[in-house]
């Protein structure tokens, strides 16, 4: 019963995504725009993907380090963007496939 309720990622390791995000980190390790502490979670990210961190992992925890910066407004417009297309894409669910995993 408690596996149930374990929440999981709508993830298709569809090969054109993974290379989008693994793109889309490198661009952004490499723009000046941004700053540098958004700079070290997408640093973190490649290294994920350069240590075969699963896709789903790696999507988990730059959602969770950019929300994190988003609620002190520290995110800067390019990474916002990214981030809410990141919400859309991979929408988290419960087993149940009820939204962002609420249980009741």
């Amino acid at each position: 019963m408690i596996q149930n309720l374990r929440i999981y990622w709508e993830v298709d390791d569809d090969i054109e995504k993974i290379e989008w995000l693994e793109n889309s980190i490198y661009n952004f390790i490499l723009d000046l725009e941004i700053t540098d502490e958004e700079r070290q979670l997408f640093l973190k990210a490649k290294n994920d993907f350069s240590n075969r961190v699963d896709f789903g992992r790696i999507i988990l925890n730059l959602k969770i380090e950019l929300a994190s910066l988003g609620l002190k407004q520290q995110l800067s417009p390019k990474v916002l963007r990214f981030y809410l297309n990141l919400q859309k894409e991979y929408p988290v669910r419960d087993r149940m496939w009820r939204p962002n995993g609420l249980f009741f």
